[in-house]
């Protein structure tokens, strides 16, 4: 994955780790919720309408009360390199607009630095992105349990 604002490329290969150019990447350390940095996509919100909108934002909702910084940019893609770069704590996309070749690269990235990633249920996702939440692993529990409650 390149980004040209950056200049950086980040790849990773299975069983092989991640990297940043030459460094290694490795999620962060963040162990409690409120101390956390989490990063949303903004690619679908404006495509979830109706009931399903209701139930995204009452998420958020929960979501911002009860961590450090929230985060919202336009790619899902590059919000997955930072986290697994310690950059952020955690990724969502609830909006259920995601195809499997969007992230499938990112995902890989992430997994490869230590990231948890896994459906609302806590199961991987799979071939079905379409609610994934991805975190550093130290908060994965905390955070499913807001989005699910």
């Amino acid at each position: 994955i390149y980004n040209p604002g950056n200049k950086e490329i980040y790849y990773a290969e299975k069983n092989k780790g991640a990297y940043c150019g030459d460094k290694k990447l490795k999620v962060s350390n963040r162990a409690e919720l409120s101390k956390s940095i989490i990063v949303f996509v903004n690619g679908g919100l404006s495509r979830v309408k109706g009931k399903k909108q209701n139930i995204l934002f009452k998420r958020l909702q929960k979501v911002i009360k009860n961590m450090y910084r929230f985060y919202i940019i336009g790619s899902g893609t590059l919000s997955l390199c930072y986290l697994a770069q310690g950059i952020f704590d955690a990724y969502f996309d609830l909006t259920g607009n995601e195809n499997m070749w969007d992230p499938a690269a990112s995902i890989l990235i992430a997994q490869e630095a230590g990231a948890k990633i896994t459906d609302l249920s806590g199961r991987f996702p799979g071939l079905n992105v379409n609610h994934m939440v991805v975190t550093n692993g130290k908060i994965h529990h905390q955070l499913l349990e807001l989005l699910n409650s």
